[in-house]
């Protein structure tokens, strides 16, 4: 049987066309689930206990969770930070720029410092330094920032700091502090923008973590599922406010002499001389400190409360065993491992809620540079996890966690 060209050339049209409908619309489709993901499965971005939740309630019942956004491109971040330092900066540039301003200052300071040693000479006095000016005086001629208030330059000049190690730390603590404001404002920014994407007649109670890209709410059933595919959703997960165990009720008085005196066994080590000058520690209790205990009053550091309450035993241990001041008790000198460190205690943290909200006083107000956390609660990696891991990159600090007292590791440990 013959088939005539003209056949052959509509069977070739029609086959090109569909061809080029069949690729036309995989490339659409594919366009669709990397743009916004609507046609990817929701349930991929839940977690497994908030499926697990979802499938014992109705779709109009109201559910409590949590949502994670992606990293945003640090780009941003550091073009936030350019605009307060008011100079272009990278990761890659950061070093540089501090140097840079350490060394300004020292050399502001010592052309002050000759020539108040010239105006001294003259008059005959022979004998001046760092040691003899008032931190007001020091923080003029060295023009170091406001970052460091006079209690705490002092607190550096007593521990025998020299004017270059202070001007170091206080321009560190004064990028820092730039550093963390900026993430802040990135962060806040990021999830304020979210916010504005959700129905909010299918929501209530929405709260945007003061400090990372991350949303708590309550939203219907339904509507859960129609989060994955906003673009910008790491992942949904069953919020649950974790209640921290208090370790004043399971915990030995671990750090405390027969006397009541806070031990450092490194302090005792021999050639140990670290003693935590111009660092500041947030600490985080379940319970409240006993700050008028013998080796916490009149210390050389500072310390502040964010809030007053029942003090207990554990919480005075661990201040105690960071920054307790040295005192001798018959023939032994105890003291804290830091003990002329800036202490910032938090107490009251008894759940998840209150960790988050009181976290950012430590980080963002008081630009702490290490966190210790000596509670727990459950096991594995957990929402509390999550939190820490993110603070910690994010944001800079130091944040040490109590592993556990049941041989276990307990949440917030997992998050080493």
């Amino acid at each position: 049987m013959k088939i005539s060209s003209k056949a052959t050339l509509r069977t070739l049209s029609f086959i090109l066309t569909v061809l080029i409908l069949f690729i036309s619309f995989a490339s659409f489709v594919g366009a669709q689930a990397i743009g916004t993901g609507k046609l990817e499965n929701p349930e991929t971005k839940l977690t497994d206990n908030l499926k697990a939740y979802l499938d014992t309630v109705d779709n109009d019942e109201y559910v409590p969770i949590y949502i994670w956004l992606k990293d945003y491109d640090e780009s941003l971040f550091y073009a936030v930070l350019s605009e307060k330092l008011g100079v272009s900066i990278t990761e890659q540039t950061e070093e540089a720029y501090i140097s840079s301003k350490v060394n300004e200052k020292k050399a502001t300071l010592e052309k002050s410092l000759t020539v108040m040693k010239n105006e001294s000479s003259a008059r005959g006095i022979t004998e001046i330094d760092i040691k003899t000016l008032s931190p007001e005086l020091f923080r003029a001629k060295a023009k170091i920032s406001s970052i460091m208030t006079d209690t705490e330059i002092q607190n550096c000049l007593n521990s025998g700091m020299t004017a270059d190690e202070i001007i170091n730390l206080s321009e560190r603590n004064e990028y820092l502090s730039s550093y963390r404001s900026a993430r802040k404002e990135v962060n806040n920014t990021v999830t304020a923008n979210f916010q504005q994407k959700l129905d909010l007649s299918k929501c209530r109670n929405v709260s945007l973590d003061p400090l990372l890209t991350r949303i708590t709410l309550e939203c219907k059933k339904s509507y859960i599922y129609t989060i994955p595919s906003f673009s910008n959703v790491e992942k949904i997960g069953l919020y649950q406010n974790i209640e921290f165990e208090n370790l004043e009720e399971i915990t030995d008085t671990v750090g405390i002499d027969d006397e009541g005196y806070s031990i450092s066994p490194l302090a005792a080590i021999d050639g140990y001389t670290y003693d935590g000058s111009g660092i500041k520690i947030g600490v985080m209790e379940v319970g409240y400190c006993d700050f008028s205990v013998a080796h916490l009053t009149g210390r050389n550091g500072l310390i502040e409360s964010y809030e007053s309450g029942t003090v207990g035993e554990h919480a005075t241990d661990v201040v105690s065993v960071l920054a307790g001041k040295p005192l001798t008790v018959g023939e032994e000198t105890y003291s804290g491992i830091a003990y002329n460190s800036d202490v910032y205690f938090v107490g009251g943290v008894s759940n998840l809620s209150a960790l988050s909200t009181k976290i950012m006083w430590l980080v963002n107000d008081k630009k702490v540079h290490v966190i210790n956390l000596s509670f727990g609660a459950g096991r594995g990696y957990s929402d509390i996890d999550e939190c820490i891991d993110a603070i910690v990159n994010r944001y800079r600090v130091i944040v040490v966690c109590a592993a556990g007292n049941n041989h276990i590791v307990t949440s917030p440990g997992a998050s080493y």
